[in-house]
C-alpha cells in the first residue's frame, strides 16, 4: 500500500468528504483530491493530515508504525487549553522529572 491508498483508507474509515479534509487542512477540495490520487502534500499539511486522522507520518508516508514527536507534541498542545491548572502543574512536574531521569 502506498500513501495514496492509506490516505484513502483513513477517509473511508472516518467516513469523511475530501471537503472536510480541505477545511481541516486549509487547502482546497482539488488539492485533497490530487492527494488522493498522486501528489504529496508539504510538511505543514502532512503534520496537519496526520493530527486529523490521529497517524504518524511514518505510517501515512510509509506505513511503518512509529510515535513520531511532531505528533505527540501536536496532541499535547491540543488538550493544553482543556486541562485544570492543579492537573497542568501535576502535568509539569512529571515532565521535569523524566527530564531529569534521562539526563536532560
Amino acid at each position: 500500500m502506498d500513501f495514496h491508498e492509506r490516505l484513502n483508507l483513513l477517509k473511508r474509515r472516518k467516513r469523511v468528504p475530501a471537503r472536510v479534509i480541505a477545511k481541516e487542512c486549509g487547502v482546497s477540495m482539488q488539492t485533497v483530491y490530487n492527494w488522493l490520487k498522486y501528489s504529496m502534500p508539504d510538511s505543514s499539511n502532512m503534520t496537519r493530515l496526520c493530527a486529523y486522522f490521529g497517524v504518524t507520518p511514518d505510517w501515512l508516508l510509509y506505513g511503518r508504525e512509529s510515535v513520531g514527536r511532531e505528533l505527540l507534541l501536536s496532541e499535547l498542545n491540543a488538550i493544553l487549553p482543556s486541562i485544570a491548572e492543579n492537573r497542568l502543574s501535576l502535568l509539569l512536574a512529571i515532565a521535569i522529572e523524566f527530564m531529569h531521569a534521562d539526563g536532560a
